[in-house]
């Protein structure tokens, strides 16, 4: 990643949706306490023309980006948030601002993920994780049985790294209750949940991500 961020910029210098036209791919550099404008890549992508193309088209604009795992833009969802997502960048939304106003702020929040998730990892030793379950991008973990097992096993420590981590459709939980901080978390993630109650104390609760095509 090497301190890189790329942002999509309108005519008028500020952030802007990859759909609009006359936008460009903005990559900067931090180097020391500086950030430098390395290069500019012309945006022209064609929606009346599918979203095969779409992806197509971005699929190029990820592969000429590089290294680097860190896109601003005004505005995205959809086929273009999914692109960018499966291809394990942290995807930020900045209405209308310049990049020298919010690059410091969104190097800082990828590290602070960072260093969060390493924490996370480092403390989970062999805390059962969701494991797949057929299909690629399908998941599941039973809970409740998880933590039977390892009693002292954390929601958390169990769900988090692999919810930070891991590109998936579909995890499907079972548990004795919803934990509290995925009405905290989940929105952070841009995930969102279904629950069933299947059993006294029993639920089933289906975890997927809120952006879709």
């Amino acid at each position: 990643m090497a301190n890189t961020v790329a942002v999509v910029v309108g005519p008028d210098g500020n952030t802007s949706s990859l759909l609009e036209q006359s936008v460009h791919l903005q990559v900067f550099q931090k180097k020391l306490a500086d950030w430098n404008l390395e290069r500019e890549l012309p945006v022209e992508l064609h929606p009346e023309q599918g979203l095969a193309n779409v992806r197509h088209e971005i699929s190029e604009l990820i592969g000429e980006l590089g290294d680097t795992r860190i896109l601003v833009a005004g505005e995205i969802s959809g086929v273009a948030y999914n692109a960018f997502d499966t291809a394990g960048y942290y995807v930020f939304q900045i209405p209308e601002k310049r990049p020298q106003k919010f690059l410091e702020f969104v190097l800082a929040s990828v590290e602070k993920q960072q260093e969060d998730l390493r924490v996370l990892q480092r403390g989970t030793g062999d805390v059962p994780q969701p494991q797949r379950a057929g299909e690629d991008g399908i998941y599941y973990l039973d809970i409740t049985q998880a933590q039977a097992n390892n009693p002292n096993a954390t929601t958390k420590q169990m769900l988090l790294p692999f919810l930070k981590g891991t590109t998936f459709y579909e995890l499907t939980l079972m548990c004795s209750h919803i934990p509290p901080w995925f009405d905290r978390e989940f929105g952070v993630l841009k995930l969102a949940y279904d629950k069933e109650v299947v059993g006294p104390e029993k639920y089933k609760v289906i975890v997927h991500p809120t952006t879709c095509e």
